[in-house]
């Protein structure tokens, strides 16, 4: 059996395959869409064992806080999220803070969890801003092709050049508004890259430039809006099967993001606060790209 342990003296074990039932003050759409997040979790999980990683710990305790389950237990799985991968953890929190959609009866989850959960991430800030920075040889070690993964890395850090440790705690409505436009700005300038990069080499996949930068353009792929996305979703859908990306979560997410743009709906409960699509598409989908 597979069991989280809470940090310092609470000894609370949540245990793997746990399904709450359903309370009564919890609408039924949202309790199949926690349990969807839940039972994916529980799969991902088991199929990497020994790899427990801050993205488990974090969907479990999104599952659970939609299913009103306690909020002790929550805050002990959020905890074990941030011990597994302090700058990870930190990313996603600050990342709700700008799309606000981790929400539990129209209350963030901050104020479901309460200032336990406060106290958890009052450092983020400071844990993203001193985040210290790979060298450029790091991520060129294994790349055959060293031009195409240099223009990788600049592409990745002006990807994330507003993104992550450059999202403030706190931020008004003017701030937000002239970063996501800054964002877009930026989003925009790499879409010319990209679409140079597919024409020349195809997928940029870890045969050309390592496992360390495969991920690269499909993370990109995935700030585009979802006709740009589309246009290339046959290409990821192959670097994936050829395993030039080593994840399918990440085609899981690109899949996602296309069907919540077109339909509002997503299949594989990556988008937190997003409802799910009815279960003969999410089955449709599946089948079509052979995903489980």
């Amino acid at each position: 059996m597979i069991s989280f342990y809470s940090l310092g003296q609470e000894k609370r074990i949540i245990r793997k395959g746990y399904i709450p039932k359903k309370k009564s003050n919890i609408e039924e759409k949202e309790y199949q869409r926690a349990l969807y997040i839940l039972k994916n979790s529980y799969t991902q999980m088991s199929n990497n064992p020994k790899d427990r990683n801050y993205g488990d710990y974090w969907n479990v305790a999104i599952a659970y806080s939609i299913m009103g389950e306690n909020p002790s237990d929550v805050l002990t799985l959020l905890r074990k999220s941030k011990q597994a991968n302090p700058h990870s953890f930190c990313s996603v929190y600050n990342a709700t803070l700008i799309n606000n959609k981790v929400k539990h009866e129209g209350n963030t989850l901050l104020a479901y969890v309460g200032n336990d959960f406060h106290k958890l991430v009052k450092d983020c800030n400071g844990i993203l801003a001193n985040k210290t920075e790979r060298s450029d040889d790091y991520y060129l070690e294994e790349a055959s092709d060293l031009s195409l993964a240099k223009r990788l890395i600049s592409i990745q850090k002006a990807d994330q050049k507003y993104r992550g440790g450059k999202i403030s705690k706190v931020l008004t409505a003017a701030q937000k508004t002239e970063l996501i436009n800054r964002r877009r700005e930026i989003d925009d300038q790499l879409q010319d890259s990209l679409v140079s990069i597919f024409k020349e080499y195809g997928y940029p996949g870890k045969s050309l430039v390592g496992s360390k930068l495969s991920h690269v353009a499909c993370i990109v792929l995935i700030h585009k809006e979802y006709s740009f996305q589309e246009r290339y979703l046959n290409l990821i859908v192959k670097a994936v099967n050829d395993e030039e990306i080593e994840s399918v979560n990440l085609l899981k997410i690109l899949l996602d993001k296309i069907y919540w743009q077109k339909t509002g709906k997503q299949i594989f409960a990556t988008q937190s606060g997003i409802p799910m699509a009815s279960d003969d598409l999410i089955n449709q989908v599946k089948e079509k790209y052979q995903i489980e």
